[in-house]
C-alpha cells in the first residue's frame, strides 16, 4: 500500500474490542522501540529516529543519544548471503470477470538477515504475447514487506487492466530489486506464529467462496502494527489456483500476545491444500513507532467484557475507562476477536478512534453491533486497546460529559426520543446507543445514533428503529442511554 494511502487509511480507521490484554502495560514503552525490540547484531552503529532506519537515510539524529521513545539502533543493509526466491507466481481473474488477481509466493533463503525491500514488480502479456497494461494510476508493483530469515510470504491482489478482459491474459513475469539486500535485527527466525486455522466453505450460487480464519502469535518484545494475512490454495500439483488476504483486521499485535484474522479465498478451482502467512509492511514496521510516542501513563483499560449474539449480529459489551491522570482527547486502536467452541476465529475487526477523556471517564457496556458472524456460534469474544497519543485540550473535560434526560419511546415510527446535555466546553459529536431490555434485564431492542451538539447545549434527539426490531422497545421495562464515544466537533 502506498504511504499516502495508508496515512488517509490510518486517519479514516474506525473498529472494536476484546480483553486478553494479559500484556504488562508498564512496558509498552520499550516495546515499541528497537529493530524487532529484540537484542540486535553488531551492526547498529549509531541511533536514529525510525525514519532513518537504514544507512544512508536522514537520521535527523547522528549524536548517537536517543532523545525519546522513537529512537531505536540504525542498522546497515548488507548483501545477502541468501536470496528471494519466488517460489509461485499465478494469475486468475475475480469472481466477476472484471479484474485479474495476481498471487505472488517468495521466500527469503537468507539465513541471518532480515529483507524490508524486495521491489517485486510484475509485467502481464495477453495471450500473443503482447504488453498488458494496467488502469491508469495503477502500479505494477507489490508493497515492500518485512520478510523474517526463512519466512514465505503470499501476495494476492486485485488489479484493473486497460483495456483487456482479464480471461485473455496469458502469462505474468515477476522481477525483483537485483541489488536486494538485508538487515541483521539478531533475530533468524518469523516472530509471527499462526496458532490455528480453519477454513470454512461458504460457497453459493455456483461461485467458490472459502473462508480463511487464523489465530496469530506475535513472539517477539516488539508492537507490531497492521500485520497482513494471507491464504494460498494449491492444486495437488503444488499450483497456486486460489489466495486471499485481509485488509487491516488487525491493527495491532501486543508483545507475546495473540489476536485473530480472517479472509476470503477465491480463485480458478477448489484448492486441494491451504497454507497461512503472515507479515507487515515495511512501512507500518516503521510508521506507527515514529508517528506516536506511546507512553505507559497513556494507557486506557477494558473490563466487563462479553456479548449478546442475535443471529448474525454481534454485540460487544465491554466498558472502556481511563484510569490515567490524563485527560483529552485520547486516540487509540481497539480490537475485537470472535472465537467458537473450539477456539477457531469466526470473525474480527479493528477500529481507530478518538474521544474525550477525564480521569474516571468510562463509556460503555454496551458497544458496537458486528455483523460479520454469517451464522456461526460464538463462544467468547476477545478485546485489546492501545493509546497512541492523548492531546491535551484547552477547555477543562468533566468526568461525565454528557447528561440524558428520561427517553421515551413513540409508537408511530418506533423511536426513541430523549434530551440530551453536552456538558462540555466545545462542539461534540456523541455516539450513543438505546438499549431496550425486558424485566430480566435481557435486551430486547438496540439502536444507535451520532448527534452534533453545541457547547452547553440540551436538545433532544432521535434514535430510529434498530435490530432486533425496536418495536420491542414499546413494552420494555427499561430504555437505558449508552454513550460510545464523545468527540470533537
Amino acid at each position: 500500500m502506498k504511504k499516502s494511502i495508508k496515512i488517509a487509511f490510518l486517519i479514516a480507521l474506525t473498529a472494536l474490542l476484546v480483553i486478553s490484554c494479559n500484556f504488562p502495560v508498564t512496558t509498552l514503552v520499550q516495546k515499541v522501540t528497537g529493530g524487532n525490540g529484540d537484542e540486535t547484531s553488531g551492526d547498529a552503529d549509531d541511533k536514529a529516529p525510525l525514519g532513518g532506519l537504514f544507512s544512508g537515510a536522514d537520521s535527523g539524529n547522528d549524536s548517537g543519544s536517543s532523545t525519546g521513545n522513537n529512537y531505536q539502533t540504525k542498522l546497515t543493509e548488507k548483501p545477502l548471503t541468501g536470496e528471494l526466491e519466488i517460489e509461485h507466481a499465478g494469475f486468475w481473474p475475480t469472481t466477476n470477470g472484471s479484474s485479474l488477481t495476481i498471487a505472488v509466493l517468495v521466500k527469503n533463503t537468507d539465513p541471518k538477515l532480515v529483507i524490508f525491500h524486495e521491489g517485486l514488480t510484475f509485467e502481464l502479456a495477453d495471450q500473443s504475447g503482447q504488453s498488458v497494461s494496467l488502469q491508469e494510476n495503477l502500479q505494477n508493483t507489490l508493497e515492500d514487506m518485512v520478510l523474517y530469515p526463512e519466512q514465505e510470504y503470499l501476495w494476492c491482489r486485485n488489479f484493473d487492466l486497460n483495456g483487456t478482459e482479464p480471461k485473455d491474459v496469458g502469462s505474468i513475469n515477476v522481477t525483483m530489486d537485483p541489488e536486494m539486500k538485508g538487515v541483521d535485527l539478531g533475530v533468524t527466525t518469523n516472530p509471527f506464529q499462526i496458532v490455528s486455522s480453519k477454513i470454512r466453505d461458504t460457497s453459493a450460487g455456483g461461485w467458490m467462496n472459502l473462508r480463511s480464519s487464523m489465530v496469530v502469535s506475535n513472539n517477539s518484545k516488539r508492537i507490531a502494527f497492521f500485520p497482513y494475512g494471507a491464504t494460498g490454495g494449491f492444486d495437488s500439483a503444488g499450483n497456486l489456483v486460489a489466495c486471499g488476504y485481509d485488509w487491516d483486521k488487525l491493527a495491532f499485535l501486543v508483545p507475546n500476545g495473540q489476536g485473530g484474522t480472517y479472509n476470503w479465498v477465491l480463485g480458478k478451482e477448489y484448492p486441494v491444500t491451504f497454507k497461512n502467512y503472515i507479515a507487515q509492511t515495511e512501512y507500518d514496521y516503521t510508521s506507527m513507532a515514529e508517528n506516536f510516542d506511546i507512553v505507559d501513563s497513556d494507557q486506557l483499560s477494558l473490563s466487563n467484557v462479553d456479548f449478546i449474539q442475535n443471529g448474525d449480529d454481534l454485540y460487544a459489551l465491554f466498558d472502556l475507562l481511563n484510569n490515567t491522570e490524563k485527560s483529552g482527547l485520547f486516540d487509540y486502536l481497539i480490537e475485537i476477536y470472535a472465537y467458537d467452541s473450539d477456539g477457531n476465529v469466526i470473525g474480527a475487526q479493528s477500529l481507530r478512534q478518538n474521544a474525550l477523556f477525564a480521569p474516571g471517564t468510562t463509556y460503555g457496556s454496551y458497544q458496537y453491533k458486528q455483523s460479520f458472524v454469517t451464522s456461526e456460534s460464538v463462544a467468547k469474544i476477545d478485546a485489546q486497546v492501545i493509546t497512541l497519543a492523548v492531546n491535551k485540550q484547552k477547555f477543562d473535560i468533566p468526568t461525565d460529559t454528557i447528561k440524558y434526560g428520561k427517553p421515551v419511546f413513540n409508537s408511530s415510527d418506533r423511536s426513541i426520543k430523549v434530551d440530551v446535555t453536552n456538558q462540555v466546553n466545545a462542539n461534540i459529536s456523541l455516539w450513543v446507543a438505546a438499549v431496550c431490555k425486558d424485566a430480566s434485564g435481557n435486551m430486547v431492542g438496540y439502536s444507535d445514533t451520532l448527534e452534533y451538539i453545541e457547547p452547553g447545549a440540551t436538545q433532544t434527539i432521535e434514535i430510529l428503529p434498530g435490530r432486533p426490531d425496536n418495536s420491542a422497545c414499546e413494552n420494555a421495562a427499561s430504555i437505558d442511554l449508552n454513550t460510545l464515544k464523545v468527540s470533537m466537533n
